[in-house]
């Protein structure tokens, strides 16, 4: 279906059609018509093919199906070059002059950069916690800071010496606008836009600009973007290199099924809902945290059961609760449910229930044999089933998004 975007009082409409395998076949871009309203007919248009592997014709590949070569035509004007580590990340990247060094460090997040043709010199990103967006960063001895906003986006930039600059985002989390935080500046900074799957159409991205809000890097002007462990091509709508997990999209190298719109890939891994992820954090934190309460139920039990018994001594001298046997067979289940859930966001939604199903499974199985005991026991096993009655009803949840197409 096209899609209709006024800009400045002009109307440019953009097609799209696919082939059954979600791979875009043809785009159509339509000018605005007399008095800038929108055409319905005429218009430019450019044609995409595929191998049977779904890998877009033009460009070159290595043995990994990756794209080490996307010609002009493809990449936004200029020829995009890249090379990758044996992961899968980009090692370096090159387009009109300007080139792209990284370093990853042991969490496989980018740790350095060494830019030729565009800002000379290495880039150090420092982070604070897990997440692969930066903290901050320092080229030299200039320093640059991100600023979080309340629901966790970018909200501003500061620069060593510099005043904080505000990064406005619009309703899809794309850098539309960059403003002066002094209350007596006038105007903006800079304005930018961009068409549905992240192609700049004004303005000269920054460090951070379509999906900047979600601290996705820009590194290149023609909207290259650093999406965790692939690189998105926004004039193609596709990524370089195969999706790392199998059933993530569509298709191995298509964007979001698609649907640039309503569906984000802010990893690389897996298309999702911009809310299906906060749903995998809420399954998640619910399951460990109940987890967490069961471990301290069985602990403090072996706790009272010791002061009964005066307890074993080791010969360090320290008191040593006896674990029975029931209770062994209750923390292996737990260190499984653990192990399930641990790797769950970097899944599909279709995976993400079936993870959730085998905890269902595994605490419901675990559950009903400890039921069977003397009543700490019996407790236990009934705490066992409670979680596995919730992991059973997240997991038909997130198989019935799936069918439904909403996650």
């Amino acid at each position: 279906m096209p899609t209709k975007l006024p800009s400045g009082g002009q109307c440019t409409t953009r097609g799209y059609a696919y082939d059954a395998d979600s791979n875009r076949s043809l785009k159509t871009t339509r000018s605005p018509g007399i008095g800038g309203i929108c055409a319905e007919s005429g218009g430019t248009t450019q044609e995409y093919h595929y191998d049977g592997a779904d890998r877009l014709e033009g460009p070159t590949y290595d043995s990994w199906g990756r794209i080490t070569n996307l010609p002009a035509e493809y990449a936004g004007g200029k020829a995009l070059t890249t090379g990758y580590f044996s992961n899968d990340m980009v090692a370096i990247q090159s387009q009109n002059g300007i080139s792209n060094m990284f370093q990853v460090d042991a969490a496989l997040r980018q740790r350095q950069r060494l830019q030729g043709g565009g800002l000379e010199g290495t880039e150090v990103f420092h982070y604070d916690g897990p997440s692969d967006s930066p903290a901050w960063t320092l080229r030299g001895t200039i320093w640059t800071r991100n600023i979080a906003g309340i629901g966790g986006e970018l909200a501003a930039v500061q620069e060593s010496g510099k005043e904080i600059t505000l990064q406005l985002t619009n309703l899809h989390g794309d850098v539309s606008a960059t403003a002066a935080i002094n209350p007596e500046a006038t105007g903006l900074k800079s304005t930018l836009s961009y068409d549905e799957f992240g192609t700049p159409t004004s303005g000269s991205p920054g460090p951070y600009a379509w999906l900047g809000g979600e601290q996705r890097r820009t590194g290149l002007p023609s909207g290259v973007v650093q999406t965790g462990a692939r690189s998105y091509v926004p004039s193609i709508g596709r990524f370089l290199t195969p999706d790392p997990v199998f059933g993530g999209s569509a298709n191995p190298y298509d964007y979001a099924n698609q649907d640039p719109i309503n569906v984000f890939d802010l990893d690389g891994n897996c298309a999702k809902k911009k809310g299906c992820r906060h749903r995998r954090e809420e399954k998640h934190d619910k399951i460990l945290g109940r987890v967490d309460r069961i471990r301290d139920r069985m602990q403090k039990a072996r706790e009272r059961r010791e002061r009964r018994t005066g307890g074993a001594t080791a010969s360090s001298g320290f008191a040593v609760p006896e674990i029975l046997p029931w209770e062994h067979k209750a923390e292996a289940a737990l260190n499984t449910i653990e192990n399930r859930i641990l790797n769950i966001f970097g899944t599909s939604c279709r995976q993400t229930a079936g993870r959730l199903g085998a905890v269902s499974g595994i605490a419901g199985g675990a559950g009903f044999l400890l039921s069977k005991g003397r009543p700490l026991s019996a407790g236990i096993g009934a705490s066992l089933m409670n979680l596995g009655a919730f992991a059973g009803i997240a997991a038909g949840g997130f198989f019935f998004a799936d069918e439904l197409g909403v996650c």
